[in-house]
């Protein structure tokens, strides 16, 4: 019912049906000689959290998650028990206190297949709600000593692990540092810095190494190779990885930096994150079996994260009048990832930009960079240039879907579905629409909440940048 409208003819319906079954069937036949213990629980929770995403319930499928996380914890005991704690963590250190709750365990002897997707999915959780701590152990990276001793067809598969796994630490990292963001940098313990640091150094190495040896190696082979298809489709996953990275990595280097301004600095890596994202939307078209297009009300499900986030951080902070726009038709383009639905993040990203756009004479500036070389030349005209068409004080700084609070206010697929299925036969009309309730936040005067925080806090006082008037909250229903 999701993921097929009911405008669809009854043969496409049918294929899709058969696709369905047929991909059931397979986990049956997986769990077949498992008819009890944690495997198929595991299967379990992971089929009942995808069926709430899909209904746009987060919440309760975050609840089934969890709940796959306590039983993996008890399944990898005998691993959690013989883990040990990096000795660089000195007692009391913040780098400590970020990962206290689990000993670091070397991703070679902690993840087995079954782990890592369950690793996958926690960075995909943290992705979308923002500020959440990662729930599983954290994992230690090694760089390899050669990595080009390691073989081509494996060599993606590798990284991917291993970028997950220091996604989840970054993420360890970003959800402590996030409550100084606002606050003055006098107050900001000096080893968060330090951490910060750390964090992105690792992501800047396993990018790096990416990028000069991983990628050009698996699209040498590409061109070598007489299985075409499964080498692009390794290097178009390594495209998908570099956008994620990218995207961490400006996340994680802007998350003590209270101005929206500081967002335009990354302006290289936002335009790579468009074209590496257009290189794969192209890719699954030409192969036929990729997302469908904008136009069409179907859309493809992936529950691990994939070019959807990187695409709304770029859309959302990235405001470069053509670029955004580039990566927002990308977005009505990406299907479903987890919880990231790729229809709604766009059509909150497109209000956001207009929000912005609205109180600016954008409109103007956009005539100005036009075709030819005065084109070229503004569009990498710098941070000034970005400050002056979108300044500091009409930012959004928060944009995202409401939680499960906000329930009575969305109307899903599924509930006009079924409302058709009650009185389509008597011929009522029904209002094919779908929207959900989207929120919005901006700050009134960075500088002065800045100031006012210098000044202290009385005691039991809330610290200046919860205030709510240094803030335009509101929420608006969005349609999709």
């Amino acid at each position: 019912m999701q993921t097929t409208p009911l405008s669809t003819g009854g043969s496409e319906t049918r294929l899709v049906a058969t696709q369905y079954g047929a991909a059931i069937r397979e986990v049956q036949l997986e769990l077949l000689n498992r008819p009890y213990g944690p495997v198929p629980i595991l299967v379990a929770c992971v089929l009942l959290a995808c069926v709430d995403v899909l209904l746009r319930r987060p919440l309760i499928a975050l609840m089934h998650f969890r709940g796959a996380i306590r039983l993996l914890e008890e399944r990898n005991s005998m691993s959690t028990l013989a883990s040990r704690s990096n000795p660089m963590d000195s007692p009391g250190c913040v780098r400590n206190r970020l990962i206290s709750k689990t000993d670091a365990l070397p991703l070679e002897e902690g993840d087995d297949d079954i782990t890592v997707f369950f690793r996958t999915l926690d960075v995909q959780t943290v992705l979308y709600a923002d500020g959440l701590e990662p729930q599983m152990q954290i994992a230690l990276v090694k760089t390899p000593q050669d990595p080009t001793s390691t073989p081509s067809s494996t060599t993606v598969y590798r990284a991917g692990r291993e970028l997950i796994a220091l996604m989840q630490a970054c993420h360890g990292f970003t959800s402590f540092a996030s409550q100084y963001k606002y606050s003055p940098r006098i107050f900001v313990p000096a080893e968060l810095f330090v951490e910060q640091g750390r964090q992105i150094a690792a992501l800047k190495l396993w990018l790096r190494r990416l990028t000069y040896i991983i990628l050009p190696s698996v699209k040498l082979s590409s061109a070598d190779s007489s299985s075409t298809t499964t080498a692009s489709s390794e290097y178009t996953h390594g495209l998908m990885l570099r956008n994620l990275c990218l995207s961490n990595i400006i996340y994680a280097s802007t998350i003590l930096n209270p101005y929206e301004t500081d967002w335009d600095v990354y302006a290289d890596d936002f335009q790579e994150i468009v074209v590496g994202a257009e290189s794969i939307v192209d890719n699954r078209h030409r192969r036929g079996c990729g997302t469908p297009s904008s136009k069409t009300l179907a859309f493809t499900f992936t529950p691990s994260p994939g070019i959807i986030e990187p695409l709304y951080l770029t859309a959302l902070k990235y405001r470069e009048p053509r670029w955004r726009r580039r990566a927002l038709e990308l977005l009505w383009q990406s299907g479903k990832e987890g919880p990231w639905d790729g229809k709604l993040m766009a059509a909150a990203a497109q209000r956001a930009i207009k929000i912005e756009e609205s109180e600016m004479l954008v409109r103007d500036m956009e005539s100005s960079i036009g075709g030819g070389q005065a084109g070229v030349r503004q569009e990498h005209a710098g941070r000034e240039r970005l400050a002056n068409i979108v300044p500091e004080r009409v930012r959004i700084s928060g944009c995202g879907p409401g939680n499960d609070a906000d329930a009575e206010g969305i109307v899903s697929y599924w509930e006009w579905t079924k409302e058709w299925l009650l009185v389509g036969q008597g011929g009522c009309s029904i209002d094919r629409r779908n929207v959900s309730p989207v929120r919005f936040s901006r700050c009134r005067d960075v500088d002065k909440m800045l100031a006012e925080g210098l000044n202290g806090k009385a005691e039991g006082e809330e610290a200046p940048w919860k205030d709510k008037r240094h803030w335009e909250m509101w929420t608006e229903t969005i349609e999709f």
